[in-house]
């Protein structure tokens, strides 16, 4: 084949394998050398996963400075995409891959169901009296009515998770994660929140220029999993408010 010929490349070349959601994440929080930095990595892993390249032979293949692919290595293990084990002076490092919710996010009303459920089971055997009820199969009336009324709630709990996460990517981080850790955490906070007040909170974050530069790149359950954060910042949002209509009022 010559050069500057047209060719189809399905199946002809090897090469690194990043996931897709790696690749989606924007550079202002995982550099694009990090990134393939990983997908080298992950070729050096066998059927056991073990991992120790030599750093100079690693920075070579894929064209950076070893100095450089530390740095990579060190937005991997902040990005908490690898730990690495250093085995002893003059020896490899040895890395390994931990698993990301990033590998696992969706908000789909399935999935949110699901992670609802968790939650509610594990309220229950904690003895804590929740505000929706899973209710067990029954012939009797009043217990399929007890059970329709639970749906209705779940379906509703769902629908309201729903916009909390569609609201909180919109607003704050659009690749922000969403696993069954975020949904429990949120389901925790509506015990004491409302939805308005949620979203309050969200503004409220995002309105805030220190808290968006310093930590909107924070799990979604470090901000609407506490209960604290919720309020400052829901009560932050409506200060805000407050001042506007202020501003109006004197013009």
């Amino acid at each position: 084949m010559k050069v500057g010929e047209k060719f189809n490349p399905f199946r002809i070349f090897n090469g690194i394998y990043i996931p897709e959601a790696l690749v989606k994440v924007p550079v202002s929080q995982l550099s694009q050398g990090a990134k393939i930095a990983y997908g080298r990595l992950c070729r050096y892993g066998g059927r056991d996963g073990k991992t120790y390249p030599n750093r100079e032979d690693l920075a070579c293949e894929i064209g950076c400075s070893v100095r450089q692919l530390d740095n990579y290595i060190k937005e991997l293990k902040d990005f908490r995409l690898i730990d690495v084990k250093r085995t002893g002076l003059g020896k490899n490092n040895e890395y390994f891959y931990l698993w990301h919710e990033l590998f696992d996010s969706n908000i789909s009303s399935e999935n949110i169901r699901d992670a609802v459920m968790q939650w509610q089971y594990s309220s229950t055997t904690n003895k804590k009296k929740v505000a929706i009820t899973l209710y067990k199969e029954s012939n009797s009336k009043e217990s399929n009515k007890k059970r329709d009324t639970a749906d209705t709630v779940n379906n509703q709990l769902i629908e309201n998770i729903k916009d909390i996460l569609i609201t909180y990517r919109s607003e704050i981080n659009p690749y922000a994660i969403a696993n069954t850790a975020t949904i429990c955490a949120i389901c925790d906070s509506l015990k004491e929140f409302n939805v308005d007040e949620m979203l309050s909170a969200i503004k409220g974050f995002s309105g805030d220029s220190w808290s968006m530069k310093h930590q909107s790149k924070n799990t979604i359950e470090w901000l609407l999993g506490d209960t604290s954060k919720v309020d400052k910042y829901r009560v932050k949002y409506l200060e805000g408010l407050a001042t506007k209509k202020k501003k109006v009022i004197t013009l």
